[in-house]
């Protein structure tokens, strides 16, 4: 006979969520058989009121009469009040009850009450007592829509049983199912309890396989939906951001409306946790409040820390779920694995972001080692650093004595040509700050700082940022800033201290580029004449040395100008010093706009000027000396009409090694003597070296 049904669940409701023990189904064959009776088990959910279930297993020796009848009542409606309504009587009354129904025959519902906790109600009988209730039941079976052929083959299939031998048989299936449901679901609830404790062993023998702590966190959910078979779950762990243990993981029927839940260490869930140091229910209404949980949809929570050693790492929570001992001792076992495993995935990935802190240092310093270009490494040392930490932007600023300030040399994520014009002086701003104390800053929120106290600006995604003094001895040389880590965390200490092992070694790079970039400048200053910005006669006489010994080396030939502004000195002395400088300064450059790269151009001394050409044979070398002769002759240069030819001109002297000289001494002499020749010519004219 068919029953009210609300949904074809499988598992037995109100039997540990276990299906209903497979012996069962042979039991109540036997029992139908023993008792020559239909037979049902039936059982009910309670969530919101009684409401009965398919049944646990199909029924036993099925009458033939309920068979024909239940399609031909309408809406089972019979069916509906008699066996429908039959299983909540017995279950109120906690006794056997015996009824007719509309067929006129008579059934039994026994409730079992000897399982604890649990709902279950045998249904059977379904037979006639006595031949006038069958009569009556042929002469209201046309009422039912039943043919003759259908009423003949039932009536071959019915028989009469006796009511106090069916009234005999409830009483023993009254004393005798309980105890074997009692029975087989201690048998079932044990196979269970066995499974999960072989499948939680295997669960602790993969943890130590997985490398991420999530990967771990997530086996726990797994486990709890699996094997549990939990309404709700979910991970909680610490946020070093703000100090609070919050949801990371979540899964089941309310996994959206605890999704949010937070604590902090010292109050709520947390806090219980950590006193307890061990398994927490909280089950009240207010309680549950009180702790921030969904009003409504949250009804009871069971709290699992995470503990290794003194640290809470976190807490395993199960929403709407009821757990027996058992399983609450098996959880908290298996909870205390994971923390175990959890710390051991931890320490791995520790010591794998060192290896790659370390390798990536040891790449950071042989890229900052091989490069020498001042501005190239600037730009290195910040995308190395923000390479190093994983974040967006940055940017590296260096004092600038001449500007008595801070300037940005390079940026990452920032607008260069904005911050390129920034200028801090010393005790201004944050990185000012930081430059004048030397004392490194880490902020988590800048607008939480009790330092700082200010609004985070709209071009920075995160509220975090570091400033590092970049220090050489006991001088500061600059600040590197640092902000907006990639995976949206604040920064650390561990972060600075990484940061400042690097920031180490890139400030003595720093500086040795300073150094050689002022060596350069010193360098240049020793051997470049200052008016001209041309070299001066030290330099050239050693340079002439090295291409007379190459010359001799390589027999190649080297010639050598001498070059003197045609009456300078009337010129210097009429017009005054300055005039005479910028005379001096526009020879220089129109010698130095004639002549090839490969050639040295010197100041030799006074109004005097010498040019080395080397690899350069005579005849080309005086097509060089004419070409510099007329470029002079087209310069202007100021006041030069009050000069005797009305314009400012040079005479050149020309000699070449060996052809003219086997000596420096000889080849200067005679280059000298050409140029005097010059003069006495007539000025503004080349002269060469003959012997």
């Amino acid at each position: 006979m068919n029953h009210i049904v609300t949904g074809g669940l499988e598992n037995l409701a109100g039997f540990g969520g276990t299906k209903p023990p497979e012996s069962w189904s042979r039991i109540q064959d036997s029992l139908a058989l023993m008792t020559g009776l239909s037979l049902r088990l039936l059982s009910a959910s309670r969530p919101g009121g009684l409401v009965w279930t398919d049944p646990v297993v199909l029924p036993s020796r099925e009458s033939p009469i309920c068979r024909l009848l239940t399609p031909r009542s309408p809406e089972r409606g019979g069916c509906r009040q008699y066996c429908g309504k039959a299983p909540h009587q017995a279950l109120r009354q906690k006794a056997a009850l015996h009824y007719k129904c509309h067929a006129h025959l008579l059934s039994f519902a026994v409730p079992v009450s000897q399982v604890p906790g649990e709902e279950a109600v045998i249904l059977g009988g379904h037979a006639f007592t006595s031949p006038s209730d069958y009569s009556r039941f042929l002469d209201e079976a046309p009422q039912w829509g039943l043919t003759r052929e259908e009423i003949l083959e039932v009536s071959q299939q019915v028989g009469i049983v006796d009511s106090k031998a069916l009234r005999s048989t409830a009483q023993f299936l009254d004393q005798a199912v309980g105890e074997i449901l009692r029975c087989a679901t201690l048998h079932q609830r044990t196979k269970t309890r066995l499974s999960q404790v072989n499948t939680l062993y295997e669960i602790s023998g993969e943890l130590s396989f997985h490398q991420e702590p999530y990967e771990c966190y997530a086996l726990v959910l797994n486990a709890l939906g699996v094997i549990f078979d939990v309404n709700t779950a979910s991970v909680m762990l610490l946020d070093r951001r703000d100090g609070r243990y919050r949801t990371q993981m979540t899964f089941g029927e309310r996994e959206r409306e605890v999704a949010g839940f937070t604590s902090l260490p010292r109050e709520g869930l947390a806090a219980r946790v950590l006193t307890e140091r061990r398994p927490v229910q909280i089950r009240e209404v207010f309680d549950l409040l009180r702790l921030g949980l969904p009003d409504r949809t949250v009804t009871s929570v069971w709290a699992f820390p995470l503990l290794y050693g003194q640290t809470l790492l976190g807490i395993v929570n199960v929403f709407n779920t009821d757990l027996d001992p058992e399983e609450v001792r098996l959880l908290a076992g298996f909870c205390h694995q994971v923390s175990q495993a959890v710390e051991n995935a931890t320490i791995r990935q520790q010591v794998g972001r060192m290896t790659r802190e370390q390798t990536i240092l040891m790449e950071i310093n042989r890229v900052v080692a091989g490069t020498q270009d001042p501005d190239e490494l600037c730009q290195v040392i910040l995308e190395k650093s923000t390479e190093l930490l994983m974040v967006e932007k940055g940017s590296l600023m260096l004092y600038d004595e001449g500007l008595e300030g801070l300037s940005v040399k390079a940026a990452k994520g920032l607008h260069e040509r904005i911050i390129s014009r920034f200028r801090i002086r010393p005790g201004e701003g944050i990185a000012g700050k930081v430059f004048r104390s030397g004392e490194p800053l880490v902020v988590k929120d800048i607008e939480n700082n009790s330092r700082l106290q200010q609004k985070n600006r709209p071009r920075y995604r995160t509220k975090s940022f570091m400033c590092l003094p970049l220090r050489v001895g006991d001088r500061v040389i600059g600040v590197l800033n640092v902000s907006d880590k990639i995976t949206g965390e604040v920064f650390y200490e561990n972060d600075l201290q990484l940061l400042t092992s690097f920031a180490l070694y890139a400030t003595v790079a720093l500086e040795r580029t300073r150094l050689s970039e002022r060596s350069k400048e010193l360098l240049q200053i020793s051997i470049t004449d200052p008016l001209t910005e041309l070299l001066n006669r030290r330099y050239f006489e050693e340079r002439l040395t090295e291409e007379i010994d190459r010359s001799r080396r390589h027999g190649h030939a080297v010639s050598l100008l001498m070059i003197d502004i045609d009456d300078f000195k009337p010129y210097n002395d009429t017009h005054g010093h300055l005039a005479g400088d910028e005379a001096l300064h526009i020879t220089g450059g129109c010698i130095r706009s004639v002549v090839r790269n490969i050639d040295v151009v010197a100041r030799y001394g006074g109004d005097e000027f010498a040019v080395i050409l080397p690899a350069t044979q005579k005849e080309d070398a005086r097509i060089i000396a004419e070409r510099l002769r007329q470029e002079m002759e087209r310069a202007f240069v100021p006041h030069e009409e009050t000069q005797p030819s009305g314009r400012m001109t040079v005479s050149v002297g020309l000699a070449s090694f060996p052809a003219d000289s086997s000596s420096l001494t000889d080849l200067i002499s005679n280059a000298d003597r050409s140029l005097y020749a010059a003069k006495a010519a007539g000025k503004n004219r080349v002269t060469v070296y003959s012997q």
